[in-house]
């Protein structure tokens, strides 16, 4: 990039030709489309805090605006003859969200124009002194000093890159502006703050972080003491940290923190309608157990009332907070169904920034015992894995695979009958695109299903989920005249359902495995997700049935999960794919009768285990019954979903 020093020549450019340039800059831009800077009312606020003087932006001269929505700069260069000049077919380099746009300074020429929205600034602050490194190497650029040079005043924006070849995962990336003119610094500096705080009313100001430092490879601490804490503090972020001893422990956290009797969490009038949180949101520093785990203590908390005398408004309270997941775990599947990769950084940066995005869950209860899943509940082979492996546990992450590797050459089944309820047809996901196309040829129609397929990826600004969440409110509005006293409750409308319907269907065999993926449960393994379909807040899961097949195709059908994500049609008569709202499971006996009580058969020991999002869970009365059912919307997280 080109330092200070390189700039000798643009310095020393005439008056007389500047003003020339200018001439000519303006008739260019009669020809160009109008653009936002090229208003009048743009022309005269940039007049007003640029005039005449030139600005460097990473040690490039450059032309800076502010405009409603993003601050933009074009960097000024020499042309072929040594002068200044600029072109208009210069590529373009766009940060955050904005377009590409180029438009021409009527004082220098200059070439792109670069776009850093405002709601992707973390926050801008005065330079005190040049620095070759910074918090978080956020510049990817190295100042110069020369001492011939004037001193510059400047201030530095702190925001984010995203990934040429990956752009939901993003970098650290420093903007330095600076100036001979203080005071143009100074109204630049402040109109800039002005615009961020015009756009950050979402954002966090305290949260309750939770960390386990025996996630993963034990890199919690340090990724939270080498990312998550300075960008915190640069974001002005404050945080209760507490880090968990025990399994359960963050769940316990979140139920104690939550709870009325301290007088911190809701505030300390319980008759003061006007109260708030102490905190805007839940961060886990972890793996997916821990996520699990403060899901399922917020789940709680929003759905006792035994604690307070508004339940309603308890209700409201708590469904707003945001749960974020910054990764450090062995697959972090919650953080890459959300954010699209593993990065720690680009998971705190959606929670700096204030993203949210609400996601599902999948409310489970195993003969008494209540769960709340947020990627996937399974029965048979998952199950016996994660039941085995904790005998092992000294052989560390290996012993997936090894017991794994067993457990298939077994070939172990289980008798179950499954009784599910369909997702409706006329719902989002069919969004009724194909209708009137019935007329169509093979391959028109052939060519339509493919294009469904694609639009049903569930990506950022996710159509499908957001026509779900609006139909849900909708919904929630004809049914419900008082919202207080039914707040938290609608993203439970399902269970209505669980005991009204007529469209259930039943299906006995003996299967493999049986899962209920709750999203499209991403990874590193399953970088298409699990579930191919699958998305954070449709109000439905994916139900997959694998019947008793041989070693081989049940590992065929592990590498189709791992290589493409399961979706219906794949491996007919081995694989049943399903779109549901809810379903129950239970084990029956060689006659058919049900040997959920575990008394009376001969094949009673041949019941595999429930793992819920990586826990074993049992229920309380001996019984492995299992009823599930989705719930729209469950809660809120610091997110935007997967960026393409």
């Amino acid at each position: 990039m080109t330092s200070f020093g390189n700039l000798a020549l643009a310095e020393s450019a005439s008056s007389s030709a500047l003003r020339e340039l200018g001439n000519a800059s303006s008739r260019r831009r009669a020809t160009l489309a109008p653009t936002m800077a090229d208003t009048e009312e743009g022309l005269l606020r940039r007049a007003q805090l640029v005039g005449h003087m030139r600005l460097f932006v990473n040690g490039v001269a450059s032309d800076v605006s502010l405009d409603s929505d993003a601050l933009r700069w074009s960097p000024f260069f020499e042309d072929d003859g040594g002068g200044l000049g600029g072109s208009e077919n210069s590529s373009t380099n766009t940060f955050g969200n904005g377009q590409g746009v180029f438009f021409c300074f009527p004082i220098l020429a200059a070439s792109a124009v670069n776009i850093v929205p405002y709601k992707e600034i973390l926050c801008a602050e005065r330079l005190v002194e040049h620095r070759n490194s910074n918090f978080l190497n956020f510049s990817n650029f190295s100042l110069t000093t020369d001492t011939a040079k004037p001193l510059l005043h400047g201030f530095s924006i702190y925001t984010f890159r995203r990934s040429p070849s990956k752009p939901s995962e993003w970098h650290p990336y420093q903007l330095d502006i600076e100036s001979e003119n203080e005071e143009l610094i100074e109204t630049l500096l402040s109109e800039l703050s002005n615009s961020i705080s015009a756009v950050a009313a979402s954002r966090p100001h305290r949260v309750l972080l939770i960390l386990n430092p025996n996630a993963g490879s034990g890199a919690a601490r340090a990724h939270y003491r080498n990312i998550l804490q300075p960008l915190m503090s640069k974001a002005g972020i404050s945080a209760k940290v507490v880090v968990t001893e025990r399994a359960g422990h963050a769940k316990q956290i979140v139920l104690d923190s939550l709870s009325l009797p301290s007088g911190r969490a809701i505030g300390d009038n319980p008759e003061n309608k006007t109260q708030k949180l102490e905190y805007d949101g839940i961060v886990a520093v972890g793996g997916d157990g821990i996520f699990h785990e403060i899901l399922n203590g917020l789940l709680e908390a929003q759905n006792s009332q035994a604690t307070t005398e508004l339940p309603g408004h308890r209700s409201q309270l708590l469904s707003s907070l945001r749960l974020a997941h910054i990764p450090c775990g062995s697959t972090d599947a919650v953080a890459c169904s959300l954010h699209g990769c593993r990065s720690v950084f680009t998971a705190a940066m959606h929670m700096a920034l204030g993203d949210s995005t609400p996601l599902d869950a999948l409310k489970v209860s195993i003969g008494g015992t209540i769960r709340y899943a947020c990627c996937i509940a399974t029965y048979g082979f998952m199950g016996d894995v994660v039941q085995e492996s904790e005998k092992h546990r000294w052989l560390g992450p290996l012993r997936y695979d090894i017991i794994g590797a067993m457990k298939i050459i077994h070939n172990q089944s289980y008798a179950c009958r499954v009784s599910y309820l369909p997702a409706p047809k006329n719902t989002p996901i069919d969004g009724g695109r194909t209708a009137g196309k019935a007329t169509a040829g093979p391959s028109e129609v052939k060519e339509e299903e493919e294009k469904e397929e694609v639009k049903s990826v569930c990506v950022a600004n996710c159509s499908i989920c957001r026509a779900a969440s609006i139909a849900s409110s909708s919904a929630s509005q004809r049914d419900f005249s008082d919202a207080n006293a039914n707040a938290g409750k609608s993203h439970d409308r399902n269970e209505d359902l669980i005991e009204n319907s007529s469209s259930w269907c039943d299906i006995e065999g003996e299967w493999m495995s049986i899962m209920l993926i709750v999203q499209p449960c991403r990874s590193d393994k399953t970088p298409h997700g699990m579930s191919r379909y699958g998305h954070l807040n449709d109000g439905r899961f994916t139900l997959v049935l694998v019947r008793r097949c041989s070693p081989f195709n049940y590992l065929k059908f592990l590498a189709t999960m791992s290589s493409s994500g399961l979706a219906p049609g794949l491996m007919p008569g081995v694989l049943e794919v399903i779109d549901a709202v809810a379903c129950k499971v239970e084990s029956i006996g060689v006659d058919g009768s049900s040997t959920s009580t575990g008394k009376g058969h001969e094949n009673v020991s041949r019941r595999s285990h429930w793992n819920i999002d990586g826990e074993i869970v049992r229920g309380r009365d001996g019984s492995d019954v299992m009823v599930a059912h989705a719930q729209l919307g469950a809660v809120q997280c610091f997110a935007r979903g997967v960026e393409i």
